[in-house]
């Protein structure tokens, strides 16, 4: 709790591998879905990402692990402030999966963030 108050990294990590099929379905996913309500959450007047209010089981969302309640802060470097910058971060995940990159999303999860790292499976690029 400390270094989010103070604005430091995650303090927390976990890095998840992504099968070849996992991959396939991201990529082939109209970007990142699987939650019907979000909504910005504000500390001291400034957004400070998105929050998962439901999330759909069987969907991208909950592939990647997140949960309802999480706070997406970050995806692949974009700021998740709305919806726009959760988009655009989901096209640079998808472009990064499709280059057989790893790519990373920083989410707050009961009051402590947490980097998620994500590696696709060794195959050939989708490109």
């Amino acid at each position: 709790m400390v270094g989010l108050l103070l604005g430091c990294g995650p303090s927390l990590g976990r890095v998840i591998e992504l099968s070849p099929a996992e991959v396939a379905l991201v990529t082939t996913d109209a970007g990142l879905s699987g939650f019907d309500e979000a909504a910005p959450l504000y500390r001291n007047s400034q957004r400070r990402g998105l929050q998962l209010r439901r999330v759909r089981a069987g969907t991208v969302v909950e592939l990647l692990e997140l949960r309802e309640g999480d706070v997406l802060r970050e995806l692949v470097g974009i700021a998740c402030d709305d919806l726009l910058g959760c988009r655009a971060g989901a096209a640079a995940m998808e472009s990064a999966l499709r280059r057989g990159k790893p790519f990373d999303l920083i989410v707050e999860r009961s009051g402590e963030l947490w980097r998620f790292t994500y590696n696709p499976a060794t195959f050939a690029p989708l490109e």
